[in-house]
């Protein structure tokens, strides 16, 4: 997932990013379950790191 600096300026693009990073872990933590659930509810960072 890239984004452009204006992008991540914006607070609520952050808390979507944390949402679909949360969303990405659960799909990994599930990879061949029957009965797939939510492992990481939230994803927490103290700072953000830009690149």
């Amino acid at each position: 997932m890239s984004r452009t600096v204006d992008e991540i300026k914006d607070v609520e693009m952050l808390d979507r990013a944390k949402e679909e990073l949360a969303d990405q872990i659960n799909s990994l933590l599930n990879e061949g379950l029957d009965r797939p659930e939510n492992i990481v509810y939230r994803v927490i960072f103290s700072e953000w790191l830009f690149q």
